[in-house]
């Protein structure tokens, strides 16, 4: 039978925040991760969960130091050079086995967050100004006026040749009409 009271392992741990997830992929006997976080990130948040053991035994998580509640997030600021670093242990039942996960975390310095990386200098504090316009020489205005007046003329618009046009109106035809056993014919004109 397998001894569970020296198993110190988490179950998962998550790091909301890190672009592309954690370096390796999260893994029981994994101990050592890296994480890239977005530029907008100011806080690393590290979300451990401790993996159940049967018999009712508890494992304990310490995240810098202090106690820790499985499933809760940890939230720690990240330096002005954009980095943290967290530790997080997990004793076994027997309280003699321990295990520490450690989590490297590399965001953007104090100076870049949240600003983006296209721009080589802060955003401008005033709007741009605006170039005047001069009008152009009444010669040129003369040619540019000209040449709208050649061009309307020369269109021609596609409804004027669609099908979709009313159709012409159709010569009227002679009707016979019956009524009551007798019918008069009326002699129809002839089209062609």
């Amino acid at each position: 039978m397998t001894n569970h009271r020296a198993w110190a392992m988490l179950e998962d741990l998550v790091v909301p925040g890190c672009e592309g997830g954690l370096m390796p992929k999260f893994e029981v006997d994994v101990f050592h991760y890296r994480c890239l976080l977005s530029n907008e990130v100011e806080t690393l948040k590290v979300i451990p969960r401790v993996m159940w053991m049967p018999f009712d035994q508890k494992l304990q998580i310490h995240v810098k130091g202090k106690k820790w509640k499985s499933g809760n997030v940890f939230q720690q600021p990240l330096g002005d050079d954009g980095k943290a670093e967290v530790d997080i242990r997990v004793t076994a039942s027997d309280l003699k086995h321990k295990e520490t996960y450690h989590i490297s975390a590399q965001g953007s310095p104090l100076e870049e967050r949240g600003r983006l990386f296209t721009t080589e200098g802060p955003p401008p504090q005033e709007p741009p100004t605006t170039v005047p316009v001069t009008p152009l020489p009444a010669a040129q205005t003369n040619r540019i006026e000209s040449r709208k007046r050649r061009e309307s003329n020369s269109f021609r618009p596609a409804y004027r040749y669609s099908t979709m046009s009313p159709e012409p109106p159709k010569p009227k035809l002679a009707v016979a009409t019956c009524a009551a056993r007798s019918c008069s014919s009326v002699r129809l004109p002839s089209i062609i």
